[in-house]
């Protein structure tokens, strides 16, 4: 693919050679990344170049790189307030995943690891990012998921999930206590982008037995905040 991305399109014999591969070889390889639509194939001249997917996949990375870069700064104000972990979540399908962290110097903590992904509907990434979606749009999203329980405390009857968002919504901030780790407490407020659309979203977490709910009320304030300075720096005006 680098091949492609610096010559433009090629033709097998010539991906071979740049390779040094056999045309046999590279054919499985090219066939493969074609099946996974990486790579188009144009029927008259046979040629392979890179296709729209990727490229998608690039700019979706690039902006991921962004914003965790935009949101540095006031990640490392939420760590210093809080001393818990503080964490960059996206959204990854009917999941959030966790692309940047800071964690807590302390010897129980919130251990995530990067490239984690956690249900959208249970996580407070998650349901901030839901609460700051359109309407129409959290919908769909919420249709097209199984809403499982994963510990006692996880809120799983539609109902009662909207009307949690909606609650959201007009804090600016989500709670998760204990819905997706029974021995973790959540709060978290979403980052949006120039256009004012959710783009990911940021959380301080920690242990249950240190964390109750007041002080992730407390903490709300701080992460919205924050986020709203991270939005800005992603040229939010509002």
């Amino acid at each position: 693919m680098e091949i492609l991305a610096e010559k433009g399109e090629q033709s097998l014999v010539e991906i071979a050679d740049a390779l040094d591969v056999a045309p046999s070889t590279a054919h499985r390889l090219l066939s493969t990344l074609h099946e996974m639509e990486f790579l188009q194939r144009d029927p008259r001249t046979k040629l392979y170049r890179i296709s729209l997917k990727l490229f998608r996949l690039g700019v979706s990375s690039i902006q991921q790189m962004g914003l965790a870069q935009a949101a540095m700064p006031e990640m490392a104000r939420l760590s210093a307030l809080t001393n818990e972990t503080v964490s960059l979540g996206v959204p990854h399908g009917v999941d959030m995943m966790y692309i940047e962290r800071i964690e807590a110097q302390q010897a129980v903590k919130s251990e995530y690891p990067l490239g984690h992904t956690a249900p959208i509907y249970c996580t407070a990434l998650g349901k901030t990012y839901l609460a700051a979606l359109p309407r129409a749009e959290r919908e769909q999203l919420l249709d097209s998921m199984a809403l499982v329980p994963k510990t006692q405390y996880t809120v799983v009857e539609r109902e009662a999930i909207e009307r949690e968002l909606e609650r959201t919504a007009s804090a600016g901030y989500a709670i998760d206590d204990r819905e997706i780790d029974e021995n973790l407490r959540c709060v978290a407020a979403a980052i949006v982008d120039r256009r004012g659309r959710p783009v990911g979203a940021i959380s301080i977490a920690g242990p249950a037995f240190r964390i109750d709910v007041e002080r992730l009320h407390e903490w709300g304030n701080a992460v919205k905040l924050a986020t709203q300075a991270i939005s800005r720096a992603m040229g939010w005006t509002g």
